[in-house]
């Protein structure tokens, strides 16, 4: 395996990244395609910690003569935040082959958020194509470094088994030496 592969395949196990966030935040008018779990769950880590940090920045400013400021800085993003995480929702429902429409049994009294929950960040994506496009290349990476793994340890057992019978050979002729001489 060359270094720049075992790079890789190091960056892509890492299940947050400022880079996926972004590229969410920039699909922001787009409802078209699929994106994977991984990509919901890192948009809502970095949205949070981000809603932290605006709310506590505008706390802090709030009571200066820049207050007035500081709340409306604090709106835009969250306003803007609400609405990538809307479009990045939908093409999570079309990563499980559902319509966008479902995002509305978010809304269900008492339900609706363990359903949301479900759906965006528990349910599996359906694995190749399907009604809304490509697997989303995260989930594709995923799979070839778990296939990649199962192999290594397949072939570890393989060799294992192999080194197994080649010291019991060893030991088989070694007793029958032994016995030999002894005789």
């Amino acid at each position: 395996m060359t270094e720049e592969f075992k790079e890789e395949k190091i960056e892509n196990k890492s299940v947050f990244s400022w880079k996926m966030f972004t590229e969410s935040c920039k699909k922001i008018k787009d409802i078209k395609g699929r994106s994977s779990r991984k990509q919901f769950w890192n948009y809502q880590l970095y949205s949070f910690l981000l809603t932290l940090l605006l709310s506590f920045s505008t706390l802090l400013f709030s009571f200066s003569k820049f207050g007035a400021f500081f709340s409306l800085t604090f709106f835009i993003p969250i306003i803007l935040m609400t609405l990538a995480n809307f479009t990045l929702s939908i093409r999570r429902l079309h990563d499980s082959n559902k319509s966008g429409w479902w995002l509305l049994t978010a809304f269900i009294p008492f339900l609706g958020p363990f359903i949301y929950l479900y759906l965006m960040g528990i349910e599996k994506g359906t694995e190749g194509e399907n009604n809304y496009g490509h697997m989303p290349i995260e989930s594709k990476k995923d799979q070839i470094i778990e296939k990649e793994e199962e192999f290594a340890g397949h072939a570890k057992e393989t060799v294992t088994e192999h080194s197994e019978k080649v010291v019991e050979k060893k030991k088989k002729k070694t007793a029958a030496a032994t016995e030999k001489v002894e005789e």
